[in-house]
């Protein structure tokens, strides 16, 4: 790896990135799509500043924020980073609906909608309510002939340009809009390229949305190293096994919710091994959750490629990850520090000796620029010396690996006890019948809160709750075990796939607790 072409260290904005790759390697391939669809570095790096130049001719100002409602394709990628270039791209989730929609347009403000496809009518009717004008992603990106000369560098960026505007996953509350720039972007690349061990001859699966945090930062991880991605309209656990074989990606990203599905669809169709002969997959770079027990070993065995675990979020794409090899792994870690320093500190502000659970905060070059119109929330996040407060509760082991023990906000208050559910939930993902869980708070008038977990069963089998808390009861304390056990068929998740513990509270007390009384 020490020999392969390395993008320069001064190169911070994305457009930089590009230039320097189509001026290096104008012929490699850039994007691919299982239409068959490419589109090398030359050809990437003009369809960019030609689309850059068409929305700011449609009427958006530089600067500005353009808003994408598009599945994963090779157009849409150009089309996000060209609003990127252009001004600051706001990729929406485009499983959406026409309310959501209308929120979230309503409240940026921005000239242009991109849809394409699926979206395109939803999204114009969206865009038609708020008084925004909707353009077709593919009239956009494919309008000049591939063959059309090199048109000069792309616009000179300033690195703390913001290059993305994206919404929280919102399982806490209304969505925050984050501030991503240029340079957050870029850093977080070489964070990649240092955790997966990329070359200019890695190619990346991108299945799971680029209009999440994970996908859009993946996607400049692999533009900015040299390679290529596949982009793919949505994850399909059917048809995973064929992209493997016939694109030939050698890493992917994922969440443990799809590596689930894939073992599923696995098992259910007799194939056993996921990938074939002709699979080049090699890595799959895992965040969002934690992973289910037995699932590492049986993903890696049926994929054939080695699972490795990280911890980030919307405003700081990389905080910790495992990797590049199997031995940087560590049972229930999320990985070291990466692309930023990690601190746990107490209630007091100061940082916890080794082994103690407390408050992660972190500050360094993949961190965000802030929240959107939003000083409280910016005021609240931010320590003195620019530590952000994550919201989540850690370890640091003595190697100096992260371990997670959950959100802040999500713990329950039991009787003046505290009580963290991601540990209630790993207990239960531990019993063999279990496929999922998730611990939640409810009101209780003796207690003030107690504990219920939901949980799926594994098909084909029917654990009973008092099995369930029995084995709960021989691994946590008696304070910890939820009075009650829910079964259901699946638990509600965001885009990202985190459990929505807020939606199963309110679910749970719509169907076991009484209306108050008006």
């Amino acid at each position: 790896m020490s020999d392969a072409p390395r993008l320069p260290e001064a190169i911070a904005p994305i457009p930089a990135a590009l230039d320097f790759w189509a001026a290096r390697a104008p012929d490699a391939l850039a994007l691919l799509a299982p239409t068959g669809e490419t589109w090398s570095y030359r050809e990437l790096r003009n369809a960019v500043a030609r689309t850059a130049q068409r929305l700011l001719a449609a009427g958006m100002r530089p600067g500005e924020p353009v808003a994408l409602l598009l599945q994963g394709s090779a157009a849409a990628c150009i089309a996000l980073l060209a609003a990127g270039v252009a001004g600051a791209a706001v990729p929406l989730n485009p499983r959406s609906t026409a309310a959501e929609l209308r929120r979230d347009l309503g409240r940026l403000g921005a000239p242009i909608l991109m849809t394409g496809g699926p979206t395109t009518l939803v999204g114009q009717d969206a865009a038609a309510a708020v008084g925004m004008a909707a353009l077709d992603v593919d009239e956009l990106v494919r309008g000049a002939p591939r063959d059309a000369a090199a048109l000069g560098p792309l616009p000179t960026v300033d690195p703390e340009q913001i290059v993305a505007i994206l919404h929280t996953s919102g399982t806490t509350g209304w969505p925050k809009r984050v501030l991503r720039s240029h340079r957050s972007y870029v850093a977080t690349a070489r964070a990649t390229r240092i955790c997966t061990n990329l070359t200019p001859d890695d190619r990346l699966l991108v299945s799971s949305g680029i209009f999440t945090n994970g996908g859009f930062g993946a996607i400049c991880a692999a533009l900015c190293t040299g390679g290529s991605c596949v982009l793919t309209p949505a994850f399909d656990p059917a048809a995973y096994p064929a992209w493997l074989e016939a694109l030939q990606p050698t890493w992917a990203i994922t969440t443990p919710t799809e590596l689930n599905l894939l073992l599923g669809e696995a098992e259910r169709t007799g194939r056993g091994a996921i990938s074939g002969p002709r699979s080049r997959l090699r890595a799959l770079r895992v965040g969002a959750q934690p992973m289910t027990p037995g699932t590492l070993e049986r993903a890696e065995e049926s994929l054939r490629a080695t699972i490795l675990e990280s911890y980030g979020m919307t405003e700081a794409s990389y905080i910790t990850a495992s990797g590049p090899g199997v031995r940087d792994r560590r049972a229930g870690a999320s990985g070291k520090p990466l692309g930023c320093a990690v601190r746990v500190i107490g209630d007091d502000g100061r940082d916890l000796p080794a082994g103690q659970p407390g408050a992660i905060t972190i500050r360094g070059a993949t961190l965000f620029s802030g929240y959107l119109d939003d000083p409280e929330a910016n005021a609240a996040a931010f320590l003195p010396g620019g530590w952000f407060r994550t919201g989540d509760i850690g370890v640091l082991d003595e190697a100096g690996y992260l371990h997670l023990r959950g959100r802040a906000n999500e713990l329950i208050n039991r009787g003046g006890e505290k009580i963290a559910p991601a540990e209630v939930d790993r207990a239960l993902l531990s019993h063999p019948a279990v496929a999922e869980a998730a611990t939640f708070a409810v009101p209780d008038d003796r207690l003030g809160e107690d504990i219920v977990a939901a949980v799926v069963p594994r098909a084909g089998l029917s654990p009973s709750a008092r099995e369930l808390r029995g084995w709960l009861l021989d691994q946590l304390s008696p304070a910890k075990v939820p009075r009650r056990v829910w079964f259901v068929e699946r638990l509600p998740r965001t885009a990202s796939g985190k459990v929505q513990r807020r939606e199963l509270a309110r679910r749970w007390q719509e169907a076991f607790l009484p209306p108050k009384a008006e």
